[in-house]
This record gives C-alpha cells, structure tokens and sequence, in this order.
C-alpha cells in the first residue's frame, strides 16, 4: 500500500466523473431492481420493533423535513432518514450481497442516494449514477481483501459500505475531485462496524449499516461545505485496511482493476430467504427433503449439514447459543433452528421468526440433533452450496445437495422473482396500486426528473386508517 493517496485520489475521480450515460443497458436496469428489492425490504421491516425503537430515535432529534421514511409519511434531514432506511433495509436479512466481497450493498447506499435525491430534488439518472458509483466503490473495496475484515470481527458491509456511500454522495452532489477524495477520507475516519451483534442476534445489529449510510450523507455534504479528509485515509499507514487489518497487505491493484470498464454489481445477488445468506441452501435442501412427507422430531437420529468453511462463523459457531436462539434475529443466524423449523414445518417465516417459534420444543429438539460437517469447496464452486443429510430412526437415509442457493450469482432469481418479492413485502403497506405505480415508476427511471414523483409512492396513504404508519403521531 503506497500511503501517497493514490486509492483515494482514483476513487475520488472515478466518482465525479461517472454520468447515467455511461453505464450499460445491463447495469442500469440491475440497478432499477436493486431500488425496488431496498424499498420493499425496508417496508416490511416495519413489522419489527426494532423499526419503531429506530425511527424514534432520529424522530427525537428532530431537524428539517428533507427526505422521507420509507413506508411512512413522516421526514427527516437526510442523513437521519438514510439512518433510518439504512437499518430497516437489512433488518429482516433481506438485502442483497455481493458474495465474493462479503459485503451487502443495498442497505448502505440507495438509502444514502435516495435521501441526497429527495432532498435535493434530483433526477433518475442522477440517482442511477450515484448508485453505480456507490455500489461499485464498495464492492470494489470488499474484493482488496474478501472476508479478511470478518476474520478480525468486523463487518465489511459497515466498513466498506461508509466509503461508498460517500463516493455516491459525491457524484449525486457533484463534488470536485478533490473535494471527493476528501469525502472518501471523511468516510474512512467515520467508518466501523462489528461482528459481534450480528453473532449475538442483537436487534440492533442493523443500525451500523444504517449510520454507513448516515457517514455518506455526512460525508458528501461536509465535503461540500469545505471540510476536509484525509486524502491517505484508505491506503495510508494508519488509513482504513492497515487499520483494521494490520501488515497483511489488501490488494489495491484488485480496486482499481477495470474501474469504469467492468462492473462488479453485476454479480450482486438477491435474497430468497430472510436469514442470514449461508443458511440459504441448506433451507432448500430441508424444503426437497420434505416433499417425501411429513418430518416428525421424534423419527430423527439426526441431521448432518456439509457446510463450507467461510460459512462456519456466522451460520454455525459458537454452536451453543445458536442451539437455542434468545431472539429472533439471532434465529436468522442459526443454522440449527433454520434447517430443524423448515424441515418440521416447511418454509413460513411468520412462524419461524416469531417468539411462538424459536420457544416451540419441538423445533428445539429437532435443533439439537442437527450437526455439521466441514465441506470443501473448490474456487470454481459456488460458496452458497450446502448438503443435507438426514438419518431416521429407521434406518432410512434421505439427503439433498444444493450446489447454488436461489438467488446467487449461479442461480440468479428472475425479474418477476424480485417483483414478487417486492410486492409481498411492500403492499400490505403501500396498498396494491401504489405498489405497482412504484415498480413501473423505477422501470422508466432514466425518463424521471426529481425523485420526489417516486417519494410520493413509498408512502402509505395518510387517509387510510388500516395503516399504522400514515400518521405523524407524537413522540412521548
């Protein structure tokens, strides 16, 4: 790592000088899905108590109306509503992520583009540009060292995804150059995250990526307004990988490697299933083994679950508490409860992810039975892949491998897929036909000319009385 600022000043440039034009049809019309996966996501977030414990908390401090709550009528200055929407958007483990990067981008930077845009009125291809450069800086960055940061505890969704929400800052506020670079060290001084809620299933895990996207929005406009960052923050001798990595060198070269020429987004995924993204194909392989009829804990020796190394961490281990999950989102998490509640109950998270259901017996006997062997898997593979064996009191032995989870970059979910996603997490809020002006709004976004035309759609209507989240109640 040079330390000259070199990672910075690329970055910075790449940034500013990216226009919607520039893209390809491809990555534009990846990006429109994108948006639409993040607002639905967010939406049906709101059914969580974590939603409300959130926006109160930004409510509280109060400031100018500037850009909307997803799901809600209510508004804060933007760095509080990307806050917000940040959070909510990952908070049910919906969200999109970029495998090889180990990094979800979506819950750090639309929320972070969608809220400079309404604030600042700007345009669908403005937006479109931003995220292009939001996603690809932070991915990018991801890739300098894949799962390192994991391995040092921390969280490169947060990490990473500060920096490129500033860099998307930048480009939507179109900062000069030098004054991006600044952002980008702003961003990179801001930045932290860490493994630890996400292990111990604490609610509040989801709002470091929230505040990745608050850093942005702070960021850009500090930026703007003449503060400014150290140009070294990324690849300086106390800069953001030699800080959180030690000595063990990123690779810089992988950053800047096609920059503006091949895109990384592309291979962004989609999310299925609401846990965390390793347990994916070991719910297929449970939901296949059902479909030979009813599973009871009582006819199950056990269930042995060949599970990849780089999965070990965050789906299996520490096997103790995963066992018996205090809280829903630590049941997300749990690779034991995921494939025991699925294989006894087929696939309805209204049941799984309910306080009924990380208590029912049942479910946490079967847990206790589930077991994991180590599973090797070549560079070629697809690191979302999994086996299920399961072994019966009389003798049978039934197993299903999944050599790539729907939803990955292998195995990608279709269009409609994520349409339909969108509509079963978003219009029981939204209503039926804001939902669908909504989708058709983000299909022509290079044809809209201030954001605000699509704020309008991401909130439930104030008259409906059915909808708890229409109103500006106060805050006790």
């Amino acid at each position: 790592m040079s330390g000259s600022g070199g990672l910075g000043h690329a970055l910075g440039a790449f940034a500013v000088g990216l226009q919607s034009d520039d893209l390809p049809a491809s990555v534009r019309n990846k990006l429109k899905l994108h948006i639409i996966d993040a607002l639905g996501c967010a939406v049906a977030a709101h059914s969580l108590p974590f939603a409300s414990a959130v926006i109160r908390l930004a409510r509280v401090q109060g400031g100018k109306r500037q850009s909307s709550i997803w799901g809600t009528a209510w508004q804060l200055p933007a760095a509080q509503a990307a806050l917000v929407n940040g959070s909510l958007v990952s908070a049910m483990a919906l969200d999109d992520t970029h495998s090889e990067a180990v990094v979800h981008p979506a819950c750090s930077i639309i929320p972070c583009v969608l809220a400079l845009a309404e604030h600042r009125n700007s345009s669908g291809p403005e937006v479109l540009a931003a995220l292009a450069v939001g996603y690809e800086t932070m991915i990018r960055l991801g890739l300098a060292a894949p799962n390192r940061f994991h391995e040092h505890g921390l969280h490169a969704t947060s990490l990473c995804g500060a920096v490129g929400a500033a860099a998307a800052a930048a480009n939507m506020l179109r900062l000069s150059p030098h004054d991006a670079t600044s952002a980008l060290g702003i961003a990179a001084s801001l930045a932290g995250g860490l493994l630890e809620p996400v292990d111990t299933g604490a609610p509040g895990a989801s709002l470091q990526f929230g505040w990745a996207a608050h850093i942005g929005v702070t960021a850009g406009l500090g930026a703007m307004y003449g503060v400014a960052g150290a140009e070294t923050a990324l690849d300086g001798r106390h800069g953001l990988f030699r800080a959180h990595l030690g000595d063990r060198a990123a690779s810089m070269s992988r950053v800047l490697k096609g920059l503006n020429r091949s895109w990384e987004l592309e291979s962004t995924a989609f999310t299925e299933y609401a846990t965390g993204r390793y347990a994916h194909p070991f719910i297929e392989a449970a939901l296949r083994l059902r479909e030979g009829g009813q599973i009871r804990a009582a006819d199950v020796d056990s269930v042995v679950c060949r599970v990849p190394e780089g999965a070990l961490r965050l789906v299996a281990e520490p096997r103790q508490p995963k066992l018996r999950p205090p809280n829903i989102r630590a049941a997300r998490f749990s690779l034991y409860y995921c494939v025991a509640a699925t294989l006894l109950w087929g696939w309805t998270p209204s049941d799984i992810f309910s306080d009924q259901g990380i208590a029912n017996r049942d479910v946490l006997q079967l847990a206790q039975k589930v077991v994991y062997e180590v599973m090797q898997v070549s560079p070629s593979q697809d690191r979302f892949c999994g086996e299920v064996i399961l072994h019966l009191r009389n003798g049978q032995e039934k197993r299903y491998k999944v050599d790539a989870a729907r939803g990955s970059t292998s195995n990608p979910m279709s269009q409609q897929d994520i349409v339909e996603k969108f509509h079963g997490n978003a219009t029981a809020v939204l209503g039926a036909p804001k939902a669908d002006r909504l989708v058709e709004t983000i299909s022509q976004l290079e044809i809209v000319r201030d954001i605000r035309q699509i704020a309008v759609l991401w909130q439930p209507d104030p008259t409906d009385s059915s909808s708890s989240l229409g109103g500006q109640p106060d805050i006790p």
